[in-house]
């Protein structure tokens, strides 16, 4: 297995992560993601047997020149509530391997394509490191090293029909380890 660093073949990885997305999920049109400071109107794609939704970008909206790609994930209902907050980000870059984003396309010898995330979930919140939501976590790594010796969380291919249930159970993961932390302060 190998990161995708190339900026065509992490276009085309994307674009296969979103059409999976768009054939797997159902169309939830004009729904509010919000984040502090600022907020969005898209459509999003509910799994409803996952309990998770999913708004795949090839840029963050507010920075649309940021060489990353912007995919959200949250565990409200858009059928259900009006206002949804984001639970997690996976952000591969647009090409190389990036410092800041969390996330990364990779291809294993089959040509299958995967998306990963390093297990950084707090942002800059105190407290809320990558080795505290690594001892929380139930998910075991899977044995593929980021640019920084990290393992990261492998979920795929998302050419299966299965990717998003291995990806539901991190991302509620990481909602009940932000619960917890909110609960600590």
């Amino acid at each position: 297995m190998y990161l995708i660093s190339d900026y065509q073949e992490t276009e085309q990885a994307f674009e296969e992560f979103r059409q999976a997305v768009v054939r797997q999920g159902r169309l939830h049109p004009d729904t509010h993601v919000g984040w502090p400071g600022g907020h969005v109107i898209k459509n999003v794609y509910w799994f409803q047997n996952a309990n998770v939704w999913c708004l795949p970008l090839r840029s963050p909206p507010k920075k649309p020149n940021e060489c990353r790609h912007w995919i959200c994930f949250g565990i409200s209902n858009p059928a259900e509530v009006s206002q949804h907050s984001i639970t997690l980000e996976i952000n591969p870059p647009h090409s190389g391997q990036g410092k800041g984003p969390s996330g990364a396309f990779l291809k294993d010898d089959r040509g299958q394509l995967y998306i990963a995330h390093s297990g950084k979930v707090g942002g800059s919140k105190k407290g809320m490191t990558r080795a505290a939501f690594i001892e929380f976590c139930s998910v075991s790594k899977k044995q593929f090293i980021n640019e920084r010796g990290q393992d990261m969380f492998i979920f795929g291919p998302f050419c299966s029909n299965n990717w998003i249930d291995d990806l539901s159970v991190f991302i509620h993961e990481v909602a009940a380890f932000k619960e917890k932390f909110k609960k600590s302060l």
